[in-house]
């Protein structure tokens, strides 16, 4: 690494976004005085990556070429992180709720992406098992607002029309169940469950796969 403030500014600017690209974060730098060229900026993302310090998320489409265009989301590997070094995110849970359900969705080494539509709605989390898609994941942290529970059932409402999937999830604080969800003619059923009994589920199989090959 030649250029260290460069690698700091760009890692700060990675902490306190939701979404980059190469284009937008060279462009920022470049606003700021960092002299650093994309294909610097593209070896440094790989570097940071490579070190387990955060992975990128692309975009869901059957189109490989609009998985590169568009704008990817950020994940770090440790929530501390976040904390420690953004100063845009340390006090959103909603934030640290979704990178855990990334990192854990890392760990069970799922296939996944994100959604989003032309109106900028989006869902979280597509889970894709070779061709197939498996399922759709909203994380909202709190749902006890109705207009942020219409905002976020809409998103997924749309994405389950549009991705021929019905195997709606919401990864939320505290409240488990499942309703029955309506949007123009659009009707899911959605299943919600907070973030520690999502997280104990994939323990609790692997203990019985681990017992009962003892």
């Amino acid at each position: 690494i030649k250029n260290e403030e460069s690698l700091k500014a760009l890692l700060k600017l990675l902490l306190d976004s939701k979404e980059y690209s190469i284009s937008k974060s060279y462009n920022t730098l470049k606003s700021l005085g960092y002299e650093i060229g994309k294909s610097t900026l593209q070896k440094y993302i790989s570097c940071i990556e490579n070190s387990y310090f955060a992975f990128s998320l692309p975009i869901f489409s059957y189109k490989i070429k609009d998985q590169m265009q568009y704008q990817k989301k950020v994940y770090f590997i440790d929530n501390a992180f976040i904390n420690a070094i953004s100063t845009k995110f340390s006090n959103n849970v909603g934030r640290l709720y979704e990178n855990i359900v990334a990192v854990e969705l890392k760990r069970r080494k799922k296939e996944f992406y994100y959604w989003k539509n032309i109106d900028k709605e989006e869902v979280d989390f597509i889970i894709k098992n070779y061709a197939k898609i498996n399922q759709l994941i909203q994380v909202c942290y709190d749902i006890s607002d109705s207009d942020t529970k219409k905002r976020e059932m809409r998103a997924l409402l749309k994405a389950s029309k549009d991705l021929k999937c019905n195997n709606l999830l919401v990864i939320n604080q505290e409240y488990s169940g499942e309703e029955d969800v309506e949007w123009f003619g659009i009707k899911r059923k959605v299943k919600f469950i907070p973030l520690w009994k999502w997280l104990l589920m994939n323990r609790v199989k692997q203990n019985r796969t681990a017992d009962s090959s003892v």
